[in-house]
């Protein structure tokens, strides 16, 4: 599968993300590289159904976890069609859902008081 930024097609600017992004899912590593160099890490991935778009986040974060960088914050994946606008404001429920979703990060003794669980959209 090729993929390529599509910021134009989407509404997105190049100041939003920070550059474009292009190449093939046959070079993870080339992938994850582009992602990092990101001044803000965010990513959507817009397809249709099978063109491989769940397989391309998942690469991403396997990499991304394989070859952790210094410092460097633990990705989670998230299916943003569960999220209702009209219910809950999109920070409070990505919080719910990393707490529902990985609550073994609330293991305080391996991983302290101070990390994931505790996290809310105002602590950041």
């Amino acid at each position: 599968m090729r993929w390529r930024s599509a910021q134009a097609e989407a509404g997105y600017h190049v100041r939003m993300v920070g550059r474009t992004l292009s190449g093939r899912s046959d070079d993870i590593p080339a992938f994850t590289a582009a992602f990092r160099a990101l001044p803000r890490r965010r990513l959507v991935v817009l397809g249709d159904p099978g063109t491989g778009r769940t397989t391309l986040a998942l690469l991403l974060v396997r990499e991304l976890l394989r070859t952790p960088e210094p410092g460097e914050p633990v990705p989670v994946l998230l299916d943003l069609a569960p999220w209702n606008p009209r219910r809950e404001p999109l920070l409070h429920w990505m919080a719910r859902r990393v707490r529902e979703d990985y609550a073994a990060l609330r293991n305080h003794e391996m991983y302290g008081r101070d990390r994931h669980a505790n996290w809310s959209p105002k602590a950041g």
